[in-house]
């Protein structure tokens, strides 16, 4: 039932259920690999063009903005962990 709904008929004739799982794996193998070459190939969205479009994102936050928000959950931590005040802080 599997083979004929999968269309898996005409290439392979293995009747054990073992063969057929092996054949399944190559063939969805098979497919993805053709798929992926198929998409870097054609597709401008490749997994190259979505990491440079969040490295840009993030270059809008300065480094100075940066430090700044981490003192500043550094102090919030200390003040209700430690309970320190400000000029322990």
């Amino acid at each position: 039932m599997n083979k004929s709904y999968l269309g898996l008929d005409k290439e392979f004739q293995g009747r054990s259920y073992d063969m057929m799982i092996d054949h399944t794996t190559i063939v969805f193998t098979r497919y993805i690999m053709l798929a992926l070459e198929a998409r870097e190939s054609e597709d401008d969205r490749a997994v190259g063009g979505i990491f440079y479009e969040c490295c840009d994102e993030l270059a809008d936050i300065k480094f100075s903005d940066v430090v700044a928000l981490i003192i500043k959950l550094l102090k919030t931590a200390l003040h209700k962990c430690l309970r320190l005040d400000e000029q322990e802080i």
